[in-house]
């Protein structure tokens, strides 16, 4: 095959890739006039180029990611994100991606809800205007005494410091952060098991009983002799009901 007449020095001397995960109007190339590898975005209407300033293709592609997110607002530039970056950027930029994810039917839209209540609620107060490379184990911790100081419950003060966590690691997947920062551990009280007394234990019973006698029917699955022999065994063993599904014969 004969090469085109007059061809440009500067055209594409590899095909044209896309990348995956991203929509197809973001491709990498590397062109004759240099080393560099080169990203194209087609974006509010017209095509924007530009050097990926690296001639390794992984990092080449990296670098597409973050030109990509600065075309369509999701970032504020790529610079940015390579020399460092506020932890609200990033949290705005994660939260973009679980958007996009939650359009593409990858999550669940009660995700984006719950991370945006997170956010706005209480890690944006605390961690919004630091740089991400400056979060360390005693922001973190200063930030969990905070949340307790609040008198939060056990379960929403996970939440937050999950979220911050997501962020963080989003932050390590963009090279932002060489390391992640040790996540300090929630204290936790231990709660003492309900029991029941024996007259509660004799009601139980019967109940079961009664269910069984008149033909009593759950979700069309009528009660039988073996939801008592279960409410026995649980009682008197301190079986979970989420660990009744793991029993085997072993366990006898």
């Amino acid at each position: 095959m004969k090469s085109a007449p007059n061809r440009h020095p500067c055209s594409a001397t590899t095909p044209v890739e896309t990348i995956n995960g991203y929509p197809s109007t973001l491709r990498i190339f590397k062109i004759g006039c240099s080393p560099y590898w080169y990203a194209r975005v087609f974006a509010h209407g017209k095509y924007r180029k530009a050097s990926l300033k690296t001639i390794n293709k992984t990092e080449a592609i990296h670098r597409a990611k973050l030109f990509f997110m600065d075309q369509f607002g999701i970032q504020t530039t790529v610079k940015q994100q390579l020399t460092g970056q506020r932890f609200s950027s990033i949290a705005e930029a994660m939260m973009a991606a679980d958007a996009r994810k939650v359009r593409r039917g990858e999550r669940s839209e009660s995700l984006a809800t719950s991370n945006r209540y997170a956010y706005d609620r209480h890690v944006k107060p605390a961690l919004g205007h630091l740089d991400v490379k400056n979060i360390n184990y005693a922001v973190l911790e200063k930030f969990l005494n905070d949340l307790e100081d609040r008198e939060l419950s056990v379960s929403s003060i996970r939440n937050f410091l999950s979220f911050t966590g997501k962020v963080l690691k989003y932050a390590h997947r963009l090279d932002l952060i060489d390391r992640l920062p040790q996540m300090p551990t929630i204290k936790t009280k231990d709660g003492i098991r309900g029991w029941f007394s024996e007259a509660e234990y004799k009601r139980l019973l019967g109940g079961i009983d009664s269910a069984i006698q008149s033909g009593m029917a759950v979700r069309h699955v009528a009660i039988q002799s073996d939801l008592r022999f279960l409410a026995e065994l649980m009682v008197e063993t301190m079986l979970r009901p989420s660990d009744v599904k793991l029993l085997q014969h072993r366990h006898r």
